[in-house]
């Protein structure tokens, strides 16, 4: 009888036997490579305590490595799962879709931007399906992810792998899995200020200490709501269920759900409004055609479709000014958290494009740059540099034939600095040159000896182009081997202050080549000044009949030291059999080691 009375007493209890509710909280800051985020363990720890107050066993992390990460998900499988009857999954820190499926960031995670991409490359992650194989006896299991925090790759022009966000969820979630996502798939989330939490934690942590003993599938889609109107749309976290949801809530006590009072079609509605995506609508229109909602489904279907065909016609453009528009039209939609990536890795792309663009200081690379980003940040700022420089071409083209070296010098005072600036600078030289008067301390050719010391071991650059000669005399070893000590002296019977071998980065009929051969600083015995000749060779020659009987490429620079830096006058690469006149050039150039 009494056995039987303390039976009967134990189905009238909430909790007739023993649940062994477990949760593992991870929450990821201290990143040592990627941007680093502010909220992830406070928030993880914040969860963490509401969840150990309420009877769950918890194994709680932060600042995880690769293998403490995996370490404490086999730890969490192999210690905490045996013997469970529910169990909870948070993590909060960096997280997004590469290679082709969702990936966690340990804070190790290393990664290297693809230098013709621009994407990412990354290293070390922990992949989901990592994740999930520790968590496939888990029952009753409930995943909470606070991740896609920002761009991570500070110093990327794009995410690795195509994606944002996490893309695979909905399609890897194990059956009886209840996931949460604190926004929707391919899009980011916020951080928060410091102190306070990201949105979603705020809202997540505020509604479970109010309603501990509603079900979490109930409770998560009022967070998805709060975060939606708290961050104006911009952010929408995702319910996502496979089959049956599991039956948990915080305190274990949970209320009973009628469901039905709340129709299947009337939650697959409020996942819809939730997400405000454009498949969710289109799910809940192909299983209830003739539903309740059919006709605002429709509607949101019509203009979630615009939406996404506008979206496919802007995605490979750069224009600043309709991605705007467009962001506002789709305020509160997954178009949006696209756009606006979209709209700063455009703004990353001209910024570095401007940088270059205005070290270059040359009307064309303006001229060019505003054709490229007609209606950028930078547009106004790259309208006053052309403009400036038209009026000082037009200066130049009056003075141009003039042999006035006070007319000269005052040009060059004022504009040195520019392309035109340059060329005066070269002009005037020339002239004190062919009247053989004396250098000038301020505007002068580098002598034989200062260009040798200057250009020994030193790389010249043009920054109008990218191309660069590096030039260095401690590897002409090789070639005397085979073509002798004075083989450039006998061959160009000239005075050598320097003997030494090139590379040089260049670009020959379109395409960007790298070729070398052997080089010298030849010395005026005329005024001492220093010309740097370069000829193209393979290494390959063992007489100078070699030499001679093949066509090949050569250049001479000399180099004029002004207030602004350098001007590099020279012919450019040019056969040496060819009877074509030299093509000779004037512009800045930089010298570096």
């Amino acid at each position: 009888m009494l056995r039987f009375a303390l039976f009967f007493l134990c189905l009238l209890a909430t909790n007739c036997y023993a649940e062994k509710r477990v949760a593992l909280i991870i929450g990821n800051t201290a990143y040592q490579n990627l941007v680093p985020l502010i909220n992830p363990a406070r928030d993880a720890r914040a969860l963490a305590d509401l969840l150990k107050s309420n009877g769950y066993q918890v194994l709680e992390k932060s600042d995880l490595t690769r293998e403490q990460f995996l370490d404490t998900l086999e730890e969490f499988r192999h210690v905490h799962l045996p013997g469970a009857t529910h169990a909870v999954m948070f993590y909060a820190g960096h997280g997004m879709a590469a290679d082709g499926g969702d990936i966690l960031a340990p804070v190790d995670l290393t990664y290297e931007c693809d230098e013709k991409s621009g994407e990412a490359q990354i290293r070390r992650p922990v992949s989901w399906a990592e994740v999930e194989r520790s968590l496939r006896d888990a029952p009753n299991l409930v995943v909470i992810l606070d991740a896609c925090r920002e761009n991570p790759f500070k110093h990327c022009v794009k995410r690795g792998g195509g994606g944002n966000g996490f893309r695979s969820l909905s399609q890897t979630a194990r059956s009886g899995t209840l996931t949460v996502n604190s926004t929707a798939m391919g899009a980011l989330a916020a951080d928060g200020p410091p102190g306070k939490g990201s949105p979603f934690a705020q809202a997540l942590i505020k509604r479970l200490e109010a309603s501990p003993d509603v079900d979490f599938r109930e409770l998560f889609d009022g967070v998805a709501g709060e975060v939606a109107e708290v961050t104006g749309g911009r952010q929408v976290p995702e319910v996502l269920v496979r089959g049956a949801s599991p039956r948990a809530c915080l305190s274990g006590n949970c209320k009973k759900v009628e469901f039905s009072s709340i129709s299947d079609e009337e939650v697959a509605w409020r996942i819809a409004l939730a997400s405000n995506r454009l498949e969710e609508y289109q799910a809940y229109s192909s299983r209830w055609p003739g539903g309740t909602h059919k006709n605002d489904a429709a509607e949101k279907t019509n203009n979630l479709l615009k939406l996404s065909a506008s979206w496919k016609e802007l995605e490979g453009k750069r224009d600043f000014q309709t991605l705007s528009a467009f962001i506002i039209g789709a305020a509160g939609t997954e178009f949006e958290s696209l756009a606006r990536f979209k709209q700063a890795e455009l703004g990353k792309i001209e910024a570095d494009a401007w940088e270059r663009t205005d070290n270059v200081r040359e009307l064309v690379a303006y001229e060019t740059f505003l054709k490229t980003w007609p209606d950028g940040p930078h547009r106004d700022a790259a309208i006053g540099r052309r403009d400036e420089l038209y009026q000082i071409r037009d200066a130049w083209h009056q003075i141009r034939a003039s042999e006035n070296e006070s007319e000269l010098q005052t040009f060059v005072g004022r504009y040195g600095w520019s392309e035109f600036g340059a060329e005066a600078t070269a002009r005037l030289v020339s002239i004190r040159q062919e009247k053989k008067l004396p250098r000038l301390k301020s505007i002068a050719t580098l002598s034989a000896e200062e260009m040798a010391q200057i250009l020994d071991g030193a790389s010249l650059s043009f920054p109008s182009t990218g191309e660069t000669i590096a030039f260095a005399s401690s590897a002409m070893p090789s070639y005397r081997v085979s073509l002798g000590k004075d083989f450039l002296k006998q061959q160009l019977r000239q005075t050598f202050a320097r003997e030494g071998v090139f590379q040089a980065d260049i670009t020959l009929t379109g395409r960007r080549s790298r070729i070398g051969g052997l080089g010298g600083i030849i010395k005026s015995k005329v005024d001492g000044t220093g010309s740097l000749f370069l000829i193209e060779m393979t290494g390959a020659e063992k007489t100078m009949q070699d030499v001679d009987n093949k066509d090949r490429n050569s250049a001479t620079f000399q180099i004029i030291r002004d207030n602004f830096g350098y001007v590099c006058i020279g012919t450019t690469w040019q056969s040496t059999l060819s009877q074509v006149e030299p093509a000779k050039t004037v512009e800045r150039c930089t010298i570096h080691r």
